[in-house]
């Protein structure tokens, strides 16, 4: 294939110098909020290319430069939009992280009430799922760092069922508990979070005893 050091890819084209990156994104990201606007007033099986290069005066070429398909797109704004807004290094508690997650989902509730209602939830989960088990990884690190120095396996596998069980929680936040007040979300948060979280935390509900290996 050659050496591509320097370069990143891009969905369906192969690959382009690092120059070139930060345009992509910004076409990529043009092209993904118009399919956001396009969703407030349409199903998303009803909404084709044509609307999408007749919003943003872009060719058909381009956009399957991009993407594949609407679905595509829907992906790539499921991995970025909380990418971009949440994989900062700014957050020290598993609770601060995930109350912000739901204010994503508060300011941006049109488009996933839509996404949650036309598409399978598991599809949406995979589409976030890597996003949150990046930060779920590096959270759990900075909390339990000498337990997990040694065991990736044990890493990866309480890194894998938090960020299933957050994506499927902010599913059924979106799709059945949209009208809940903020101070409820945050509420309900921290307490899950103390009971996963905090060994001997004073709650009313006992977690059940580990079974020895």
């Amino acid at each position: 294939m050659g050496d591509v050091s320097g370069a990143g890819y891009v969905s369906g084209t192969g690959y382009v110098e690092k120059g070139d990156i930060a345009m992509c994104h910004a076409t990529k990201r043009k092209i993904a909020d118009c399919v956001k606007s396009l969703m407030r007033h349409k199903e998303i099986s009803r909404i084709t290319i044509g609307d999408i290069m007749e919003a943003t005066m872009m060719s058909r070429q381009s956009f399957y430069y991009h993407f594949r398909d609407i679905y595509d797109v829907l992906e790539w704004i499921g991995q970025n939009d909380f990418k971009e807004q949440l994989t900062g290094e700014n957050y020290d508690s598993m609770e601060a992280w995930v109350c912000d997650l739901m204010r994503v989902l508060q300011r941006e509730h049109v488009f996933y009430e839509k996404l949650a209602s036309e598409l399978a939830w598991p599809r949406i989960v995979k589409c976030v799922k890597s996003t949150l088990k990046m930060q779920v990884r590096r959270l759990l690190l900075c909390e339990n760092e000498q337990m997990f120095a040694k065991h990736e396996e044990e890493l990866e596998a309480v890194a894998d069922f938090l960020a299933t069980s957050i994506g499927y929680y902010m599913m059924d936040y979106v799709y059945a508990r949209k009208k809940l007040p903020e101070e409820c979300v945050e509420r309900d948060v921290k307490f899950i979070m103390q009971m996963m979280c905090e060994r001997g935390a004073n709650l009313p509900v006992a977690f059940p005893k580990v079974a020895a290996l």
